[in-house]
């Protein structure tokens, strides 16, 4: 289950929680694979309170958390919204396309130094949403310029459909 990430280390990002949509199963998947590799998880669907009533909120007012997420737009957006109120931004953010065929477009907007390490996490990941929960593992809050690539996954995916799935990191 490796992504082949050579940046890894012992000791990784701190992060406060993994959060997934329970709907997806390539959300699914990185959330287990989140929680494998150490993060706590929270599952949502359509609503995102019981994660900020659950004790993200008053975190983030008092000190410097990062969370990571695999969810539909709507969700990232509302984190992104609370991040930017509270004094935290976006440190990584990626767009999962699902297209017809099955294959994967994944839009990716991170520090330039990552992104290098991202694209092959994915291409050589053994399923996307786990190499995502890898890829999170790469950053810290101290990033701060951010730009884009597009990486296309070679194998079909089963979870073809949906439209597509949006993969980030607020800290």
């Amino acid at each position: 289950m490796s992504c082949g990430c050579s940046r890894l280390t012992a000791n990784p990002n701190p992060l406060y929680t993994s959060i997934y949509d329970i709907r997806y199963p390539d959300s699914i998947v990185f959330a287990q694979e989140s929680q494998r590799l150490g993060s706590r998880i929270d599952g949502i669907g359509d609503d995102i309170m019981p994660v900020l009533d659950g004790g993200l909120r008053e975190r983030w007012q008092k000190e410097a958390v990062i969370i990571a997420g695999l969810t539909r737009f709507p969700a990232f957006y509302y984190f992104d919204r609370l991040a930017s109120a509270t004094g935290h931004r976006v440190l990584y953010h990626a767009e999962h396309v699902y297209h017809a065929d099955g294959h994967v477009a994944h839009k990716l907007t991170a520090p330039a130094w990552a992104l290098g390490e991202a694209r092959h996490a994915l291409l050589v990941g053994e399923h996307w949403g786990r190499s995502v929960a890898h890829v999170m593992r790469l950053f810290s809050s101290v990033d701060t310029q951010l730009v884009s690539v597009t990486v296309e996954t070679g194998a079909p995916n089963p979870s073809s459909g949906i439209g597509h799935l949006e993969s980030w990191l607020i800290g």
